[in-house]
């Protein structure tokens, strides 16, 4: 597709990928709403990730970057903290925290790109540090899976775990593999074609091809049509709209449900 031809700017995509998880949100905490609505929403995380990668190249201070996510997610566990302390009947219903995500997708593809330049420029000591960062995620990783979950959740809030985040081992790779291939379009389009392949193979082989209608995590091959329609541009500035309104959609959603229950 000719660059011409390309409609969607960075803010366009986040506002359909906003509408997109709103719905997904709204049938996953409400009752008795229709399946199809998730299938939607399966199209939302894809593209918050892709022009998650975007930013990243563009960027003019990745370490303020990382921390704007960082403290995102913070914010986010803590809110849930303080929500279950009041009402632990329902703890464990809300697993949403993107930014945990995002923050660890980022900052693996942070060091593996400084990896790659410290070793060209022969800077094994500043090499080697940001090789021990990568190191001390994949151990965490594994040592958060073995600790009480009263002890993980308040852990989780400051040190997110890629084992343990919204999405999993999957989705961290797959942000951290679109933040790198974002300096090449056609790089991301390749890599992200054959990530959604792979879901749909995995899908098949472990849990069987009759499954495919409700394990549709898949269906996030829909949003490459709308990846292919980026026209790299910026578009409207209104980050912090999005930083503030995934975490009060998602409490407005659960209070309604909430209400839903004490009927």
């Amino acid at each position: 597709m000719k660059s011409e031809q390309r409609k969607l700017s960075s803010h366009a995509l986040k506002v359909i990928a906003t509408i997109a998880m709103t719905i997904d949100h709204i049938a996953d905490l409400l009752p008795s709403m229709p399946f199809f609505l998730r299938m939607i929403g399966r199209i939302s995380a894809p593209l918050f990730i892709f022009t998650l990668a975007y930013s990243f190249q563009n960027t003019t201070s990745r370490k303020q970057f990382l921390l704007r996510i960082y403290l995102a997610s913070v914010v986010m566990e803590l809110t849930k903290i303080l929500v279950f302390s009041f009402d632990t009947k329902s703890k464990g219903i809300v697993q949403n925290n993107i930014f945990g995500t995002l923050f660890l997708a980022v900052l693996i593809a942070y060091c593996l790109e400084l990896l790659s330049i410290y070793y060209q420029s022969e800077n094994y000591l500043m090499m080697f540090s940001y090789l021990a960062v990568l190191i001390i995620i994949i151990v965490w990783s594994f040592v958060s899976l073995n600790l009480p979950e009263t002890v993980l959740w308040f852990i989780k809030a400051v040190a997110p775990s890629i084992t343990t985040t919204e999405g999993g081992v999957s989705w961290v790779i797959l942000g951290a593999g679109l933040c790198l291939f974002a300096v090449k379009r056609r790089s991301v389009i390749i890599f992200y074609s054959c990530y959604c392949l792979l879901e749909l193979i995995g899908t098949i082989l472990f849990a069987g091809i009759h499954t495919l209608f409700y394990n549709i995590q898949w269906m996030m091959i829909f949003a490459l049509p709308l990846m292919l329609m980026y026209n790299g541009n910026k578009g409207k500035s209104r980050k912090w709209f999005f930083y503030i309104y995934y975490p009060v959609h998602i409490w407005v959603i659960y209070g309604i449900s909430v209400m839903f229950r004490q009927r």
